[in-house]
């Protein structure tokens, strides 16, 4: 005798499930059929089975709706026995909200991709909905759980680094949901661009009274903050700073002219100068973006002397 199971339950995704069932029999049996029964009560013969000794397992192929079948062995017909397709969890849609941090003047924008590419430090507000209600649904890269109202699960998050990541969600029936992989891409605040223009070379003066021409160019992507010129004498370990410009809005390039009189510092005849210009941005930490180095030197007595006899004999001839 075929005991009639209780109501089978099975999930469904896109493509169509098979159902497998598996019916004990207690003596061999002849012939065995297995009918289909539709909505109205019509039977059609699925399949046929002959000299069944074991027990007998039934596959039923692209099943795409609830359906159920009876089983006749012998003159006998068992059932009929329910197969109800529940769905299995599927993400409809996301929505995602961005907000780049104050301090890069970006507008916030809004995708419809999990795919993100964002400023660094960017504020993400991702909205996903599913196609059935759930109950937990995680992003694992992230460590991140998200809060959960029905079909309807938001994730709040930071974006610090570019990984790839996935969604999983779980439903009441124990059913687990992968989505596909999504990127998440940072823009990095990059330090401040600084050159020297002019003088653009190390210099050799005939004296340390002389006054040095500075034109200095810089650039950031977000904003600058504050520019300074960096020396020191010789080899000693000690930096002086001279500031060249403060700024309060987001200037992104600029243009410095500076004149430099080096009787201010009080230099010796066999000093030289070492100097740089350093610029800063306005992120929080600063970057900080520094130039070329250069050096300021001079002539002592003899170089001078001898500069002094070619240039005379060059009057002459």
């Amino acid at each position: 005798m075929i005991r009639r199971p209780p109501r089978s339950t099975l999930s469904s995704s896109s493509a169509a499930s098979d159902v497998y069932k598996r019916q004990p029999l207690k003596e061999e049996l002849r012939e065995i059929a297995v009918y289909t029964v539709n909505s109205s009560g019509e039977k059609s013969v699925y399949r046929n089975f002959s000299r069944v000794t074991t027990n007998l397992r039934i596959t039923f192929s692209n099943c795409r709706e609830p359906f159920s079948y009876e089983i006749r062995a012998e003159e006998q017909f068992h059932g009929p026995y329910y197969v109800d397709l529940v769905k299995r969890p599927n993400l409809d849609d996301i929505s995602v909200f961005v907000t780049p941090p104050e301090y890069t003047g970006l507008k916030s924008y809004h995708s419809n991709s999990g795919n993100i590419r964002a400023a660094e430090g960017s504020k993400i507000l991702m909205t996903v909905n599913f196609n059935k209600e759930i109950i937990k649904s995680r992003i694992e890269k992230l460590n991140k759980n998200g809060k959960v109202s029905k079909k309807t699960v938001q994730f709040d998050f930071e974006l610090r680094e570019s990984m790839t990541y996935s969604i999983n969600a779980f439903d009441s029936d124990g059913i687990v949901f992968d989505s596909n992989i999504f990127n998440l891409e940072v823009i990095p605040d990059s330090a401040p661009i600084v050159k020297i223009v002019k003088p653009g070379q190390d210099l050799r003066l005939k004296n340390a009274t002389e006054k040095i021409q500075l034109e200095i160019f810089t650039e950031d992507d977000y904003g600058l903050t504050s520019a300074k010129l960096v020396f020191s004498i010789s080899d000693y370990d000690q930096r002086y700073t001279i500031p060249l410009k403060d700024y309060s809005s987001h200037t992104k390039t600029d243009r410095i002219f500076f004149t430099w009189p080096l009787s201010i510092i009080q230099l010796k005849a066999d000093d030289f100068v070492s100097y740089y210009v350093e610029v800063t941005d306005n992120k929080e930490p600063m970057n900080t973006g520094v130039s070329q180095t250069f050096v300021i030197s001079f002539k002592d007595m003899k170089e001078q002397l001898e500069e002094f006899v070619e240039h005379g004999e060059d009057m002459i001839n």
